[in-house]
């Protein structure tokens, strides 16, 4: 039997770049697989739903289906906004 992958993600990201302080919102579409973000410093501990607030960073999402299959999404980059003069 072939099992197949979960649909790789696409990670949509809302405000970024951040203030100092702030976090940005990725969210990933509504799926039935097993959800895990990662960050620069690996799995974010309880970390497993398909919307997450972030500081600035590197971020991409695992899933995972009832196969043991996994895929993972293009990481985004959260940016930090520059003070200006």
């Amino acid at each position: 039997m072939i099992r197949s992958l979960p649909a790789k993600p696409v990670i949509a990201m809302t405000g970024s770049p951040v203030c100092a302080g702030d976090s940005a919102t990725l969210r990933i579409p509504a799926t039935t697989a097993s959800v895990q973000w990662f960050g620069q410093g690996g799995a974010i501990v309880g970390a497993t739903d398909t919307v997450l607030r972030v500081p600035p960073g590197r971020y991409t999402v695992r899933l995972t289906n009832a196969f043991g299959c996994l895929v993972l999404a293009d990481s985004v980059s959260v940016i930090q906004a520059t003070a200006t003069a």
